[in-house]
Formats: C-alpha cells, structure tokens, sequence
C-alpha cells in the first residue's frame, strides 16, 4: 500500500534516507527467520531438508506464540514486517525526530505496515516510491476493503482459514504481535528460504532484480531474473519462464557443483540481475544458504548440476497464480492511490473556492472601506470651506467695526474743531 507525497512540515528527504537505507541494503528474506525458527523448534538443517515441512509439523506455532523476545530477529533482514519495525526505529532514533513521531503497527493480511499518528507518515515495503503519507480515515478504509476481500476468499474456498494468520485488522500491533504473525505465516505456508534483492532508485523508485530461491521438496536451488519495471508483480511471464537450477540428482558431482558456484557468483556480483547492492545484500543471508548447501549434500547424497529450465506449463501456472496475486495487491495499491489522488484533487478544488470566495469578500470590502473614505473626505472638504467662510465673515466684521470707531473718532474730533 502506498500513497502520493505530501508534506510533512520536517525534512522529507531525512526520512526517504531511512527508508531508502533499509530497503537498499537489507534484500526481501526469509533465511533470517527460518533460522530462528529451526533454533527454537532444535531442528537441525538436515532436518529441514529431509522433511521441508518439519517446522509445521513441530509445536513451534505454541513455542513462538509464547515467545516475547523477538529482538535480535528484529534487527535482521526479513520481510514486510522487519522493514516497517527497522525504519520506524530509525526515524525515531535521528535527531530531532524522536519527539515528532509514535508509529503504530497494523496487520493488513500477510502483509504488515507502520503509520505515525502525529504527522500520518507511512511505512511500507511495497510502496512504488518510498516514504509517504496517509490520513488516518484513508487507513481505515483500506483495512475495510481488504478485510472484505480476506472474508470473501475464505468464503468462497479461495483461502483456507488458519487460526495461526489473522486478517486484516483496525486494531494496531505491537512490534512482538507482528513478528510473530510473520512467523506463523512462514511456518503454516512452508515458505523456502529465498532472497530477493531490491534497491530505491535515485528517482525514488522502487526496483527488484533477482530472485534465489530454494525447492526444497523439488531438491533445486532456483536463480530468477525477476526485474521488472513495477516490481516482482509487473514482471514479463518469458522471465519468469526461463530460469537458471541447480538440481541434486544421480548425475551431479564435484566437478558440476563447481560449475554451480561459479555460475551463482556471475548471478549475486551481476549488477543487471542482483543491482548495486545485490553483492552486498547477499553477505547477509550467504551463511544459511551455505547451511542449506551442504545438508542438502549430505541428506540427498549428491552434489548439484546446472541446467537452464523453460518451465513446463504446470510450473508457469503455479507461477502465474503468484503473479496474480501479487498483481492483485499492486491493483488494490493502484487503486486506492487513484481514489486518494481523486479525494485531494476535489479537496484542492474546494480549497481554491473557498480562497476565491474569500478574495471576493475582501475586494468588497476593500471597496466599502474606500467609499467610507471617500465621504469622509468630501465632508471634511465641506467642513473645511464652511469654516473658512465663518472665519472670513468675521475679519469682515472686525474690519467693519473698527472703519466705524475711526469714522465715528473722525466726526468728533471734527465737531471740536
């Protein structure tokens, strides 16, 4: 899920560092957990090649319930619920920051996601471009729409219900609540242990390259150029159909198992397949890959064999179901970010109006205030005239009074005379 930009009143592009840095050099995992979970069931990696679906058979989903000490795990490369805990712990930790936000974790069904209530800041692994923002009703809406869609899959057999993964839900998540609906979905869907390297482009675009991943039932190790211009949702099926294995069978020896570490050196230090960091990336999950690599060798009791597969048109379906349900979250993401853009865009509008409205009001009144100012000053000019009139027919008077004393002084003195 993910929004369009907007602004947050601090230095966005602090916060696109901490998202970018997470996304950037941790890959998409599940080696980390797989691991945890094998440590706490004490299962061995042999164990967990011979019998892939050891950890669902186990008490684990009990052990990992009871669990409260998930630290260490959180601070690992993982999946969706990793990514949102470790950004939102970075933001909080740069200065200046720590007082701005208080992050809030929700469930949306196999996926997990953080939103800060005082600033509505996002974060969000399958965002198409980084750090975003949502409002609080725009945030319940989607959990509304996919809690219809988890309802209507489970009624119509699409999905079966398991009481070890919740749907979506309104309510928020603790750090703990969330990483262990991340593992009880790992060990209830058999996930194998895979990695997929990703990267945040300088034009703040999410990019995903190749994918390895282990067949465990298969007895593969599987290379997918998986690079597409939307993400692992929007690949071409043709990459998808041609794949690069690594199979363990009668016909593998020393020799071919050298030939398949060259060839998956070529794959990891490919720029074009595994991007900028995709060596970088690998360091993190190479180990339990390596622990894989050699149970597998010493539980199928061979070594592996290259070959490059065109999946038949079985594999292509499982692929393309996948695909389509990947693409299927990328359409809700789609969507509701069209129908945000649509609510913003009338909110402008309304906006405008109200300032238009609001200039037009002030225009008049500009105006009633000049006509005000105008009669204030023609009354004045009329006050002004008038007193000057008064003042004259006074010195008139004066001057008269005093012609009268002089003629009158005048007669006397001729009188005298």
């Amino acid at each position: 899920m993910s929004t369009s930009q907007e602004s947050t009143g601090y230095d966005a592009w602090s916060l696109q560092d901490s998202w970018a840095y997470v996304f950037t050099l941790t890959p998409y995992t599940t080696f980390w957990m797989i691991d945890f979970l094998l440590k706490k069931a004490n299962l061995t990696y042999e164990d967990y090649v011979e019998n892939p679906q050891a950890l669902r058979e186990s008490r684990i989903h009990h052990l990992i319930d009871a669990e409260i000490d998930f630290e260490e795990l959180l601070r690992q490369p993982g999946r969706c619920t990793s990514f949102a805990i470790q950004v939102a712990r970075d933001i909080k930790a740069e200065a200046g920051h720590k007082e701005q936000h208080d992050f809030q974790f929700y469930n949306l069904g196999r996926h997990r996601i953080a939103r800060c209530t005082k600033t509505g800041l996002l974060i969000d692994s399958a965002s198409p471009s980084g750090i975003s923002v949502l409002r609080e009703d725009m945030l319940v809406q989607e959990i509304q729409a996919r809690a219809a869609r988890w309802s209507s899959r489970l009624s119509s057999g699409q999905q079966q219900l398991d009481p070890w993964v919740p749907g979506p839900s309104q309510e928020p998540l603790s750090q703990t609540q969330c990483m262990r609906i991340c593992l009880h979905e790992i060990i209830s869907e058999d996930k194998n242990p895979f990695c997929l390297f990703r990267q945040l482009s300088i034009a703040a675009v999410t990019e995903h390259f190749g994918l390895v991943s282990w067949e465990l039932e298969e007895r593969k190790l599987e290379l997918l150029n998986t690079r597409g211009k939307r993400g692992t949702a929007g690949q071409a099926l043709y990459n998808l159909r041609h794949t690069e294995e690594f199979v363990w069978d009668e016909y593998g020896d020393a020799e071919s198992e050298a030939a398949c570490r060259q060839i998956l050196n070529r794959f990891i230090e490919g720029a074009t397949v595994s991007g900028s960091f995709g060596k970088y990336q690998w360091e993190t999950c190479k180990a339990f890959h390596e622990s894989i690599w050699s149970a597998a060798n010493k539980v199928w009791g061979t070594r592996p064999r290259h070959r490059t597969n065109w999946l038949d048109d079985d594999n292509l379906n499982a692929f393309e179901l996948e695909l389509d349900h990947q693409e299927m979250i990328m359409k809700d993401i789609r969507e509701f970010e069209e129908e945000q853009e649509e609510r913003q865009r009338k909110n402008n509008l309304s906006i405008l109006r109200a300032l238009e409205r609001k200039q037009e009001e002030e225009e008049k009144q500009m105006e009633y205030n000049s006509s005000i100012l105008r009669s204030l000053e023609t009354d004045e000019e009329a006050m002004s005239m008038e007193e000057n009139l008064t003042r004259l027919r006074a010195l008139q008077r004066e001057e008269e009074e005093r012609q009268w004393e002089y003629n009158f002084a005048m007669e006397r003195e001729d009188e005298v005379k």
